[in-house]
């Protein structure tokens, strides 16, 4: 052990846990320090050891000195290895992490600077090197108030979402959390919800409009007054959005979301339906506290899923339309609302084949259902199976033809062996004696 050890690192060490669990904030006593590498005291069954980049946080390059007491994360606890493997870099990383669950849990909004954009939503940077995901469905509704939803434009309403998010990347934030999980490493933000728990720009807002509003939702409660969950009515287009459709019924603005809207996959909502158009929808969420309404028209049908099982078997051959061919597979139409799946291992007999490399969008195709679960709602397919299946069959009708050749060949056989047995015998009883005596008899009584 390095001889310039603090002399009370022993005592210090001793307060340590002699377990250590990954992905945790641990402390240790530094004992080795060389470029590249530290090793640490735990109070484990070894030495913990941090090696290269993870020796330093952000922004700072300084090695820690021998007897040291070091706060660390914990990669990985040596059960296989024998050496833990140990992290001041991602110390901080768990401070962030620590920091962004108090605040989802006290409502506190945090700032982040959008650095991607796509149709599904933003792509946005937060302090300590993090990032989260801001989706279409939480930003601002006002943002899409000018989406151009005239279909005969030539231009597809994936590239009027984006043409209304491009101007947010570089902007700066200010969102609330939806979800703050480290060990999923998934941040889901929201720049609706932060509007809505406190009103952004309330500040600027004077008194007057502030009784406007609170009109209004008075209002919007009353009117909530005539709706419950389960009921069934009429409501008017009003406008699109990446994430569904804003329908109006009986004064009382609510949203269908793109998930509601056909029990099939929609892309585009604005090939369904255009501004204005009257439409059946049924109340499926009711939020008192802000007025407001969540619609379906999905729920108007039947689950196809249902009725799966008393249509479909395992082993059963089903023909249907390859609706897209994705890097693992192909998603293949079976019916309205109900989609199987050819694993690029079920394409082909060839190990090597792919579904990108043999099927097509559109393609008419024959397949074997493996699988169904209706509760995951997934059909497992298979082309290989279904040409294996072909292949036993032809086989079998073959070998069937064969054995019934075979058989007739055998009664012609016999037939003929029969046919010279007879002749065998008829010369014989010609030549019998006791024929011969018979005949002579008998050509003695004709001449009497």
């Amino acid at each position: 052990m390095n001889n310039n050890l603090d002399p009370n690192w022993i005592e210090e060490i001793e307060k340590f846990p002699t377990a250590i669990k990954r992905d945790t904030l641990i402390k240790g006593v530094v004992t080795v320090v060389e470029p590249g590498r530290i090793l640490l005291d735990v109070n484990y069954r070894s030495e913990g050891e941090i090696l290269g980049p993870e020796i330093f946080t952000e922004g700072f390059r300084e090695y820690p000195k021998v007897g040291e007491i070091v706060q660390i994360y914990v990669m990985n606890d040596g059960a296989y290895s024998g050496t833990p493997r140990l992290s001041i870099k991602k110390t901080g990383n768990v401070k962030v992490w620590e920091n962004l669950e108090k605040a989802r849990e006290n409502g506190t909004e945090v700032t982040g600077v959008v650095i991607e954009v796509n149709t599904g939503g933003c792509m946005v940077a937060l302090p300590g090197n993090i990032k989260g995901f801001l989706p279409a469905s939480q930003l601002d509704q006002a943002r899409f108030a000018t989406l151009n939803t005239n279909r005969n434009d030539g231009i597809s309403m994936q590239d009027k979402i984006l043409e209304i998010l491009r101007p947010l990347k570089g902007q700066k934030l200010k969102l609330g959390l939806l979800e703050a999980d480290q060990k999923k490493q998934k941040i889901l933000l929201s720049e609706k919800m932060l509007m809505e728990s406190h009103s952004v720009g309330s500040d600027d807002r004077n008194s007057s409009s502030e009784m406007i509003d609170a009109a209004r939702l008075s209002q919007q409660k009353t009117i909530l007054e005539n709706f419950k969950v389960g009921d069934v009515v009429e409501a008017t287009v009003t406008g699109f959005a990446p994430f569904g459709i804003f329908v109006n019924s009986q004064g009382l603005e609510g949203l269908i979301h793109i998930s509601q809207i056909s029990w099939e996959k929609v892309e585009d909502v604005s090939n369904l339906y255009k501004i204005g158009d009257k439409i059946q929808v049924k109340v499926i969420a009711i939020d008192q506290a802000t007025a407001r309404v969540g619609f379906s028209v999905k729920m108007l049908e039947k689950d196809p899923w249902q009725s799966i099982k008393e249509k479909y078997n395992v082993g059963d051959v089903i023909a249907g339309k390859i609706t897209k061919v994705v890097p693992y597979g192909a998603f293949v139409k079976i019916e309205d609302g109900v989609n199987g799946l050819i694993h690029n291992s079920e394409v082909s007999e060839s190990s090597s084949a792919k579904a990108i490399d043999i099927l097509q969008d559109g393609q008419d195709v024959s397949a074997i259902i493996l699988h169904i679960s209706v509760p995951d709602r997934q059909i497992a397919l298979s082309i290989r199976n279904m040409m294996k299946k072909e292949v036993e069959q032809v086989g079998a009708e073959i070998q069937e033809n064969a054995n019934a050749d075979s058989g007739n060949s055998n009664i012609d056989k016999s037939e003929l062996i029969n046919k010279d047995e007879d002749k065998d015998v008829k010369p014989k009883v010609r030549r019998s004696k006791k024929k011969s005596e018979t005949e002579n008899i008998d050509n003695v009584d004709n001449k009497e």
